[in-house]
């Protein structure tokens, strides 16, 4: 099972942990900072010190002293808690003033250019500078080394004092923005968590649209897509009730007579009576299947009902087994039914597409007088694959052509049984494929036509 995660802290940690990195290398840099400039005040307190014991170096009877002033002094006290290490070496390399083990410079010392450099003594880092001082009053071309150094706690303690106050200030920020964050994501959320509450305390047969007034922009599609599927839901329940509302009143009155026929053959004395009865019970039965598999037919392809199948679908292929079925009912009538054909292919569903053209097959053979002719054609045009019946029965007065394809609506004064239902059926089933359906007559005699034009099929 999948762990489900709060949003609110997806959020918070999609922009605390980036915040967080880039404090940490803010803490980073303030670090290289600090020690950088304790290196640098570290490094000219040392140069300080150097040029004030060069100073002091001087020539006396032909010797080279040093005397180190409470200046110097001052100097070295000032470093605090660091142990300072100083030597003074002569013209000759000896040792005039110092430490005689004070670490030497990596490489050689140039006159009045510091070298600055890191190293040991004693067992203790150290930070140094050498100087390097010519003395003409000696002689032509001498000079006076002096190194001055000192360990590293009171640099380390200017960077830990440097670097922990601008931590402590970005710890504090990130303190902060994360509160402004939470408080920013409540508030933000609220209308989210608004419409979650809303869905959830939903009374479950409330099919009214939500509203969209107090959402972001951001949760207008979610709205949008909840208020569709209130729509679909709708449309389902009415396209049920309305079958149901159609199936009883329709079913009424076969069922009401066929009760009546079974009656009557239970009353009935001999047994020609009975076996017409029975007959009449037969045949009424058989118009309640027609009726039955007609609503079950129309109620498939409603809106609302289950999609069609999207495939290729060869018409051709569908229409020849359908007029096939039906030959037989035509030779009992004598009415010549052709197929004329054409390619056309279009995307659909095969049984749909099978069941419009029984119906339309259905329904001109119903009015179609014997010595008459139904014929369909199948075939392609710039517009799309069309699907054409044509037969020579009374027609269609223009004005109830379109209403013919509502339900249950029959042209009066046709002679002709049914359920007022088959066109219906090719209309619905037509809208659920993007077809369109003409209806006109031949330009010569009486008769029907009935084109159905389809979207052609897309490789």
């Amino acid at each position: 099972m999948a762990v489900r995660t709060s949003l609110r802290a997806q959020l918070l940690a999609w922009l605390l942990i980036p915040l967080c990195f880039i404090v940490a290398f803010n803490i980073w840099s303030a670090y290289a900072n600090a020690r950088l400039t304790a290196g640098i005040i570290t490094d000219r307190l040392l140069l300080a010190a150097a040029q004030v014991l060069a100073e002091q170096v001087h020539v006396e009877d032909g010797a080279v002293v040093s005397v180190i002033s409470p200046a110097a002094l001052g100097i070295f006290a000032s470093v605090g808690q660091d142990r300072a290490l100083y030597s003074i070496a002569g013209p000759d390399g000896g040792l005039i003033a110092g430490y005689p083990d004070v670490p030497l410079p990596p490489k050689p010392v140039l006159v009045y250019e510091p070298q600055y450099f890191s190293s040991q003594f004693r067992t203790q880092g150290v930070r140094a500078v050498a100087l390097r001082q010519p003395l003409p009053s000696f002689r032509s071309g001498a000079t006076v080394l002096i190194i001055v150094g000192e360990t590293l706690r009171e640099e380390d303690r200017i960077v830990a004092d440097l670097w922990q106050r601008d931590a402590g200030r970005q710890a504090t920020l990130v303190i902060i923005a994360g509160g402004l964050i939470w408080l920013g994501l409540r508030r933000g959320l609220a209308p989210l968590i608004a419409l979650r509450d809303h869905v959830r305390d939903r009374d479950p047969d409330a099919l009214t649209p939500f509203a969209q007034g107090a959402v972001q922009s951001e949760l207008v599609p979610v709205v949008d897509a909840l208020n569709d599927a209130v729509a679909r839901v709708k449309s389902q329940i009415a396209t049920q009730r309305r079958f149901i509302a159609d199936a009883s009143h329709q079913l009424r009155t076969p069922l009401t007579l066929l009760k009546t026929q079974a009656n009557v053959g239970m009353r009935a004395n001999s047994s020609t009576e009975k076996d017409e009865a029975l007959a009449a019970v037969d045949s009424s039965a058989d118009a309640m299947t027609r009726l039955t598999n007609q609503l079950l037919s129309l109620a498939r392809a409603e809106p609302g009902a289950a999609s069609p199948v999207r495939q290729a679908v060869d018409l051709v292929a569908v229409a020849r087994p359908v007029l096939e079925a039906r030959a037989g009912r035509a030779l009992d009538r004598h009415i010549d039914l052709g197929l004329e054909t054409g390619a056309a292919k279009i995307t659909g569903d095969a049984a749909m597409l099978a069941e419009l053209i029984a119906n339309l097959v259905d329904n001109s053979l119903a009015y179609t007088p014997p010595q008459g002719h139904v014929t369909v054609f199948v075939g392609t045009r710039p517009e799309g694959a069309f699907l054409r019946v044509e037969d020579s029965g009374p027609g269609i007065a223009p004005i109830e052509r379109q209403r013919v394809f509502d339900r249950f609506y029959r042209v009066t004064g046709t002679g002709v049984e049914g359920s007022g239902l088959g066109l219906a059926i090719v209309r619905e089933i037509a809208l659920a494929h993007g077809a369109t359906i003409r209806v006109s007559q031949p330009e010569t005699g009486t008769g029907l036509i009935i084109e159905t034009v389809f979207p052609t099929f897309i490789e």
